[in-house]
């Protein structure tokens, strides 16, 4: 007796409550649709692309997971994993420290800080197709600034930079940390102004140094940022393929072709969509993971 009871109390709350608030419903339903349109439609029919055949942009029959088996046997695939995770790893590995620590060091009163403040950002405001347009000027082999002070000025030879295969993916990770910086160089620094001063002036009293003050009151106040910034740097290098295409092309011998690139050459230029949309779902897995794991790690120590 108690279960219809219950659902006919749970319907009738529902309905309440849908009635009291059918004026906010009626603002919000267009972010609503907004969202499905932009995000969760395409986030379907991806599925539905990956697990069919297809014939240029045309969907030909359900094959199930033979696209996913199909790429999973090329060894092309891994060689692609391999250089995407080397990719996001490193550019990790340095853009968020040197954004924690140009972040720490703007939060000082410091003469002309605005100034230095954009400047630091205009790395990740020029766009990346102006971004590798102006490194590979930079690095070029015969005419870079670069390989002309090695010559000229340090008596070395000129180093192709982008061509030789133990210095494109290098080069490729510093050309990125170098645009990816700012962005969590800025989520921290808003982040250190939120932090009271009380706190830090009560950590002095009891004396506590430096480091104490910044392991115990500092990093526990901004991890949310560097949360978001490590969630963010994965994201949008995982999914990069402007800066990569433009300056290296995958080259040399495939040793920069990352699982993006190979996304996008399977999609718009061999017209693959089943097979580019079944890489874009492995991306998307190792995303929700990777964000997931920085999420439980993070909470979990602070």
């Amino acid at each position: 007796m108690g279960g219809p009871k219950l659902q006919k109390s749970i319907f009738n709350n529902i309905r309440y409550a849908i009635k009291k608030n059918k004026h906010a419903y009626f603002f919000i339903l267009p972010g609503i649709l907004l969202v499905f349109i932009v995000i969760i439609y395409p986030v379907f029919m991806s599925i539905n692309l990956s697990l069919s055949e297809t014939h240029y942009l045309q969907r030909i029959r359900y094959v199930g997971t033979e696209n996913f088996r199909r790429i999973l046997s090329d060894p092309r695939t891994f060689r692609n994993l391999r250089n995407s995770f080397v990719y996001v790893f490193y550019t990790i590995l340095f853009s968020i420290p040197l954004g924690l620590i140009l972040a720490l060091i703007l939060n000082k009163k410091l003469i002309f800080r605005g100034v230095f403040r954009s400047i630091a950002i205009i790395p990740w405001v020029i766009a990346q197709i102006v971004t590798a347009l102006l490194w590979r000027w930079i690095l070029d082999p015969t005419f870079g600034p670069i390989n002309y002070i090695f010559v000229e000025f340090l008596g070395f030879r000129y180093i192709d930079f982008l061509g030789n295969p133990s210095y494109a993916m290098p080069t490729l990770i510093f050309t990125n940390i170098w645009r990816s910086f700012p962005l969590p160089m800025i989520l921290i620094l808003a982040a250190l102004q939120t932090v009271p001063n009380d706190l830090y002036e009560a950590a002095i009293i009891d004396g506590a140094n430096a480091y104490q003050k910044f392991r115990y009151i500092t990093i526990p106040l901004i991890t949310s940022s560097i949360l978001i910034s490590l969630i963010l740097t994965t994201i949008y290098s995982f999914n990069m393929v402007t800066l990569i295409y433009i300056l290296t092309g995958g080259g040399p011998l495939g040793m920069t072709e990352v699982l993006s690139l190979r996304i996008y050459r399977e999609g718009f230029q061999l017209f693959n969509l089943n097979t580019a949309t079944a890489y874009g779902m492995i991306i998307f897995f190792i995303n929700a993971t990777l964000s997931l794991f920085y999420i439980l790690v993070l909470k979990r120590e602070y």
